[in-house]
């Protein structure tokens, strides 16, 4: 399953469109719209994580649920992306995020 698939798995779950989520999130709808539609295949890991954080769970969350069908270059290059500056928790998150991905890069 892809990280779209996944984000819109959750989003079913919880009973959120993509315009709430635009709206709980700040990322614009195109934006949303190009990520569930996988013309974004790899977004920032910023815009990841908030989309997860207004779905009630973490980028982990969405990515496990994408784990079957994982491209982990397509992972790396999410991690890899910074738009903007990092609060002290968003750090160790990606830093948590980082150490899943090249765990899994052994299985």
């Amino acid at each position: 399953m892809s990280l779209g698939t996944a984000f819109k798995k959750r989003m079913l779950a919880v009973n959120m469109g993509n315009k709430e989520l635009s709206e709980k999130t700040g990322i614009p709808l195109r934006t949303i719209n190009n990520i569930l539609g996988e013309t974004t295949k790899a977004p920032s890991i910023n815009i990841a994580t908030r989309m997860a954080h207004a779905l009630g769970c973490t980028i982990d969350d969405i990515v496990n649920d994408a784990e079957s069908n994982t491209n982990y270059e397509t992972i790396d290059t999410i991690a890899a992306h910074h738009d903007g500056d990092w609060t002290e928790e968003e750090l160790d998150e990606i830093e948590r995020f980082k150490e899943y991905i090249i765990s899994k890069r052994g299985k």
